[in-house]
């Protein structure tokens, strides 16, 4: 729960390796803050960029997550909110688009699946739970970049 001074004690970022992702949660309040889900597809590259944005006494949790796979997103969001209420969560997930390939069918689906249905999905998931618990703040990044 944010504290008195507005500040959240926990915070889950997921698409952990995400550059404004990070940015967003270097720009919180972090005096208070207890605990960091860090999840992504390769949580220890997520972990490694974080441990020096984030307060040494923030307690670092590891989730491993394949935005594709949105049959385990209960899990994931589960895991969340196992130890107690979730203050923030940033969803900045996605993966670019290669333009020669998004003219076939299947290549694009596979890039609206992880950039708006496993967002979207993800998000209705944790509104849910935060409902639930009172408050909270979803703060989601979606991107179209392309290469």
């Amino acid at each position: 729960m944010l504290n008195a001074f507005h500040s959240p004690q926990s915070v889950a970022l997921i698409g952990a390796t995400s550059e404004i992702g990070q940015s967003i949660l270097k720009a919180l309040p972090q005096d208070n803050l207890e605990t960091c889900f860090i999840v992504a597809r390769d949580p220890k590259r997520g972990a490694k960029s974080l441990a020096e944005i984030l307060p040494s006494k923030t307690k670092l949790t590891k989730v491993s997550f394949h935005a594709e796979k949105t049959q385990s997103q209960h899990g994931i969001v589960d895991q969340l909110f196992a130890d107690g209420d979730l203050d923030i969560a940033i969803i900045a997930i996605g993966v670019l688009g290669k333009n020669p390939d998004l003219d076939q069918a299947a290549n694009a689906l596979e890039v609206m699946k992880v950039n708006y249905v496993a967002s979207a999905h993800l998000m209705l998931l944790i509104a849910e739970r935060m409902k639930l618990q009172g408050h909270g703040q979803i703060e989601i990044i979606s991107s179209f970049a392309q290469t």
